[in-house]
């Protein structure tokens, strides 16, 4: 009875697990193609899901039940049928004495092994997969979905990740090949470019992202940081003061411009600025180095009269 149960409890299982793969997989794909138009699987491997979810439910609602009953039912008579033959030979019954202990113990051993084992299965927690599973992954998206952008998109992302800016890079020229009014994609081509030191091209890009989407405001604030490292301190200092029109809380934007803003000898100004940014960011108030540049400040130009609200209105 122990073995049949076990054999029970090892097929219900091994059911329902296979049920629970097929059922994620269908639903990650109904959900990629929906909601992100990418496609997971190829068209045999998809009509093979549908094939195999249909199969199993039919298995798990009629034939597993069916099967189940009739074993136990079957085991129950036969074994009915044992103890009416032997129960009346005494030689049996000392045989059958003789026997049980052993047997007993074949069945607790292999019963307790089965036991851990599916524990172990089920307690043991998952690896992350590894950046060549990830890419092996996302090269099969990139293949089946040879027109879509967000699959492109997606490799950049990963890859960017990884610090493979060069590959990164082409990813996200591709996605724009597709979709050139992917904001995403121009804004995470901006960064690289900006990473790797070439201001021009991010703040190319970086315009795309405000002719595209004029609300960006970390576009306008890496804009004026591109322009300030090319030394380009007005225009660094109006694409500043257009990211604060859009949301005066930015605290780094409100650094930045009055870094910019002493580099134009507008020093007053850049005060009024430097204590905004400390006032938003606790974790700017506790810079040495600002504190002592507002402290200088200070003693030049005064105290601040602080910054006009109407000028940066609050981004509701």
């Amino acid at each position: 009875m122990a073995r049949r149960l076990l054999g029970s409890v090892l097929m219900i299982f091994s059911f329902t697990l296979a049920l629970t793969v097929v059922q994620l997989r269908t639903v990650a794909e109904a959900y990629s193609t929906g909601s992100l138009g990418l496609n997971l699987y190829s068209v045999p491997e998809r009509l093979f899901l549908d094939w195999a979810n249909r199969g199993l439910i039919t298995v798990g609602m009629l034939l597993l039940p069916t099967f189940l009953f009739l074993a136990s039912y079957m085991s129950t008579w036969a074994r009915a049928q044992s103890t009416a033959a032997t129960s009346g030979s005494p030689a049996n019954q000392r045989s059958g004495k003789m026997r049980n202990p052993r047997t007993r113990w074949k069945v607790i051993s292999l019963v307790t092994s089965a036991g851990i084992a599916m524990l172990a299965f089920l307690l043991t927690p998952p690896r992350d997969p590894s950046f060549e599973q990830i890419r092996e992954g996302l090269e099969r998206i990139v293949a089946l979905n040879a027109a879509s952008p967000q699959a492109r998109f997606a490799m950049g992302l990963a890859l960017e990740d990884r610090g493979s800016l060069s590959e990164a890079l082409m990813s996200y020229q591709m996605a724009l090949h597709l979709n050139p009014q992917m904001v995403a994609a121009w804004f995470n081509q901006g960064n690289i470019h900006f990473r790797q030191g070439s201001y021009a091209e991010a703040a190319r890009c970086y315009r795309e992202v405000i002719h595209w989407y004029p609300g960006h405001t970390s576009a306008r604030n890496n804009l004026g940081d591109a322009l300030l490292a090319q030394k380009l301190y007005e225009q660094a200092a109006e694409a500043y003061e257009e990211a604060l029109g859009i949301d005066e809380g930015h605290a780094i934007t409100h650094k930045n411009l009055g870094e910019t803003l002493l580099h134009l000898q507008r020093r007053c100004e850049a005060l009024a600025h430097l204590q905004r940014s400390t006032e938003l960011d606790q974790g700017l108030s506790g810079d040495r180095r600002l504190q002592a540049r507002i402290t200088a400040l200070q003693e030049e130009c005064g105290e601040s009269r602080g910054i006009d609200a109407a000028t940066y209105p609050v981004k509701r």
